[in-house]
């Protein structure tokens, strides 16, 4: 971390996306297909203002420390039957089952009143601990799906 006129800001962010899907013909007309696929991220911030600064000189130094994890994470599963049934008539039939979560954690934590600049936001326990503010919230939401669908096509 380098101190700018007083403030240092660092942010890092890693984020995977990833899909991978099989498409199978099990037997004549019949198919089977399995997808996953997911999205996940971590976030990191320390922002530091030292006591160099109109702001930080009277609290001490002024410290905050975000860290997110996000994550989405998908899986889909059908089966699918085509078949000409005769000369002029087809039936399609499609089933699956759909299955996603989503899950989310985030912790911030703000603290002043440093005994010295030097270790900015690497030693937020030297802070005064009347002048801190902590948050952390957690969430998980999942989706399951299920689906079908008959075409049945007719022509002349």
């Amino acid at each position: 971390m380098s101190l700018v006129e007083g403030v240092s800001s660092e942010n890092t962010t890693n984020r995977t996306m990833a899909n991978i899907y099989a498409d199978v013909e099990l037997l004549d007309g019949l198919k089977a297909k399995l997808n996953f696929g997911s999205d996940i991220q971590n976030q990191h911030r320390d922002v530091y203002v030292s006591t160099l600064t109109r702001r930080g000189g009277p609290l001490g130094g002024d410290a905050a420390v975000t860290a997110l994890d996000r994550s989405n994470v998908l899986l889909e599963y059908t089966m699918t039957y085509d078949k000409e049934i005769s000369e002029n008539q087809r039936l399609t039939l499609l089933g699956g089952v759909t299955y996603q979560k989503f899950f989310f954690n985030v912790f911030n934590g703000h603290i002043s009143g440093f005994p010295t600049d030097e270790l900015m936001t690497n030693a937020l326990n030297l802070g005064d601990t009347n002048l801190d503010d902590l948050y952390t919230n957690h969430e998980e939401n999942t989706l399951l799906s299920y689906l079908g669908r008959i075409n049945y096509t007719l022509w002349a």
